[in-house]
C-alpha cells in the first residue's frame, strides 16, 4: 500500500524523516564546502553544524566540528573572518555552490537506490532532498551561499568578474529592507516547494 493513501501515516513520516535528512543533509553541505575549501587552498578552523543548543564538538586535521541541536543554519570559515580571500570569483563560486551541489549528488545517488528497491515513495524522497539541496543556494540571511552567488552572478553580468567587488560587498551588513526580503524570499521558497505541491500531489493522485 502506498504511503499516500493514507494522510496521517503520510504526515507522521514527514514530521519524522525531515529533521533526521535536514540534518544529514546540513553535515554533508558544511562538509562539501570544507573540501572544496581543503582543494581551493583554504582549510576553515570551524564547521558549525546546525543552531540553538550545543551538543558536541569533533576536532579533525586542526578543524572543529561543532554540533548543535537544531538542523537550522550552519557555517564554513575561520574566526572573525566573513568571506576567505580567494582572490577569485570562480574560486569562490566553487567554495560556495559546493554544499549544495555535493547535496544535488548525493539525492540522485539515493534516488536510484530507492528506484532500484521498487519503493514507491522514492519520487517524493527525492523531491524532498532535491528540494532541501538546492535551498541552500536560496539568498535567505544576512551571511549565506545565496547572497555570495548572487553576488558572483551580478559582477560576472556586469563584466567586472572582480572578488573584491563581491567580497566587499558580502562583508557589508544588508539594508533592513533587503534582509527582510531575503527571509521572506527564503520562507515562501520552502512553503511553496515543501507543503504546498506535494499538498497539491497528494489530492490529486
Amino acid at each position: 500500500m502506498s504511503i499516500f493513501n493514507n494522510p496521517i501515516n503520510f504526515l507522521v513520516i514527514l514530521a519524522i524523516a525531515i529533521p533526521v535528512v535536514a540534518y544529514i543533509f546540513l553535515f554533508t553541505h558544511e562538509t562539501g564546502h570544507y573540501l572544496a575549501g581543503i582543494l581551493l587552498g583554504y582549510k576553515a578552523n570551524e564547521v558549525v553544524i546546525g543552531t540553538c543548543r550545543h551538543i558536541a564538538d569533533c576536532e579533525i586535521n586542526g578543524t572543529i566540528f561543532r554540533f548543535n541541536l537544531f538542523p537550522g543554519g550552519g557555517r564554513c570559515g575561520k574566526a572573525n573572518t566573513i568571506m576567505p580571500e580567494f582572490g577569485s570569483v570562480w574560486k569562490a563560486l566553487i567554495f560556495y555552490s559546493a554544499g549544495t551541489l555535493i547535496n544535488i549528488i548525493i539525492s540522485c545517488i539515493v534516488f536510484w537506490i530507492l528506484v532500484c528497491c521498487n519503493l514507491s515513495w522514492a519520487y517524493i524522497a527525492c523531491y524532498y532532498m532535491l528540494t532541501y539541496s538546492i535551498g541552500g543556494i536560496i539568498p535567505k540571511a544576512q551571511y549565506c551561499d545565496g547572497k555570495a552567488v548572487l553576488l558572483i552572478a551580478i559582477s560576472c553580468i556586469s563584466k567586472k568578474c572582480n572578488f573584491n567587488f563581491v567580497k566587499e560587498r558580502y562583508d557589508r551588513e544588508l539594508p533592513p529592507i533587503f534582509l527582510n526580503l531575503f527571509k521572506l524570499t527564503g520562507l515562501l521558497f520552502y512553503i511553496i516547494m515543501f507543503t504546498l505541491i506535494p499538498a497539491y500531489f497528494w489530492l490529486t493522485n
